[in-house]
């Protein structure tokens, strides 16, 4: 993404077929279209661009208007560095005339897991050099990085609208903002040698605990408890107005929605991998946990008032490499991880919650293997692959 003050509107971009690798060109397309649906923003192949507004609104008097803040010099550089992190398929979001909220309440929706956002900040109001332009950048990094608005006011970031963008983001979704170090080990490993430390921010997602607050929380189980009680009578999702949610709800995370009655569950349908923004998942979830767990029956109206709901918003899964069954069970960690089982075609998972239920090791996998349609012992074969993601629950008891 990049701040272009002297266009009038934002656009999705696809660079041209001759700036990327053969056989990449689809998936950029792909990307770009992805990216307007869930904004709204307009689509635009780079050459149309060009032909729509030419090449001045690139170019300040001083140079290129879009220069990254890792210091990299120039628009081409920018390509070369994307390139040469491994990232094949790309889309620039150039932002102009929108206000800050708005553009980062839309973009929050297309931040699926396996999205690296690269925010090109410009030093606006005269960049100087040596070590006192230096302290100037650090200084407006310094309050980025706590996403601090105040702070960067007093800074002097300015009307610099990509800067503010992604502070809103930061906040909103209640990112770790940290410096780039430029120690091996340190953040992304492809910064290696590209960046020089001190002159980028990395936003790392929260922890589990941190992804949503008291209010989005309860927000969330609102939305879960309207959703049920609405398709329980008619069995339409109701419509809500998302400009009205915390920006939280609207970044895209996987979840499950869990029905109790009197202490029994009722139903438990969710996602495994972010698919849309966490509160059309909560709420499509909510639908299909109330009507289509096969092991139910549907939730009937009288039943609404009895149930209890509880939401889990998962983390991304991650492998689970083991050299043997043994080591495998070692690794787990009862009470919370969740584990998802892959054996051939089958797949089945268990929330962190059901250790409370299943607490030996054997015992949990075992079981597994049995929600997957197979014989108990088949997580030790050599086909089974395992995925571990932790969760963040709440419910209406805590509420």
């Amino acid at each position: 993404m990049a701040g272009v003050p002297a266009m009038d509107e934002a656009a999705v971009v696809v660079e041209p077929a001759e700036a990327v690798q053969a056989g990449t060109v689809r998936g950029m397309e792909s990307m770009a279209r992805r990216v307007a649906r869930w904004t709204g923003f307009p689509r635009f192949r780079w050459d149309e661009l060009r032909q729509q507004w030419g090449d001045s609104f690139l170019e300040g008097p001083a140079g290129p208007e879009v220069t990254p803040a890792c210091g990299v010099p120039g628009w081409n550089a920018v390509e070369d560095w994307v390139r040469r992190s491994g990232v094949n398929s790309w889309v620039w979001v150039l932002v102009g005339g929108e206000d800050a909220l708005s553009l980062a309440r839309r973009l929050a929706m297309t931040l699926f897991p396996e999205l690296l956002w690269v925010v090109c900040l410009r030093n606006g109001g005269g960049a100087a050099t040596g070590p006192e332009g230096d302290d100037r950048v650090r200084y407006k990094l310094d309050a980025l990085a706590g996403w601090d608005r105040q702070a960067m006011e007093a800074a002097g970031v300015g009307a610099q609208l990509e800067w503010w963008i992604l502070a809103e983001v930061g906040a909103g979704l209640h990112w770790e903002g940290c410096f780039w170090s430029g120690l091996q080990g340190k953040g992304l490993p492809f910064l290696h040698g590209a960046v020089p430390p001190g002159r980028a921010v990395l936003g790392l997602d929260p922890p589990v605990g941190r992804m949503l607050v008291g209010h989005e929380r309860s927000v969330a189980l609102q939305l879960a408890r309207l959703t049920v009680e609405t398709v329980a009578r008619t069995g339409r999702v109701p419509t809500v107005n998302s400009g009205s949610l915390p920006l939280a709800l609207l970044a895209p995370r996987a979840c499950f929605v869990t029905l109790t009655r009197r202490g029994q569950l009722r139903g438990c349908i969710g996602h495994l991998t972010a698919q849309m923004p966490l509160y059309q998942a909560v709420m499509e979830n909510a639908r299909n946990a109330a009507l289509y767990d096969y092991r139910f029956e549907p939730v009937a109206p009288a039943e609404v008032e009895e149930l209890t709901i509880e939401i889990s918003v998962l983390t991304r899964p991650r492998p689970l490499e083991a050299a043997s069954p043994e080591e495998l069970l070692d690794r787990l960690e009862p009470g919370r991880d969740g584990v998802i089982l892959h054996l051939g075609a089958r797949t089945a998972t268990f929330l962190p919650q059901v250790w409370e239920k299943l607490p030996d090791r054997r015992q949990f996998m075992a079981q597994l293997c049995m929600k997957a349609g197979c014989l108990p012992d088949a997580w030790r074969s050599r086909d089974a692959r395992v995925e571990l993601y932790r969760v963040e629950a709440f419910s209406e008891r805590e509420a």
